[in-house]
């Protein structure tokens, strides 16, 4: 089921959904059209990436010795 603001173009504030007995609600608030400044898809510092799950869950851990740089 899905809420529609139509002062918002139809965006959908609201959408619930159930599957296997177990429902899920998703709210949007504060809803804006504008576009977002692009600092908000800047890596975050310290941000590191790993070659593999295995290798990510490893640091983690604090196993291999290769925390987050």
């Amino acid at each position: 089921t899905t809420w529609n603001a139509t002062d918002l173009k139809d965006f959908p504030v609201q959408i619930e959904a159930t599957e296997k007995g177990m429902t899920s609600l998703l709210r949007f608030k504060d809803v804006r059209f504008s576009k977002p400044e692009a600092t908000l898809f800047d890596a975050p510092s310290g941000y590191r990436e790993y070659k593999s799950m295995a290798e990510a869950m490893q640091a983690m851990m604090g196993m291999g010795g290769a925390g987050p740089k």
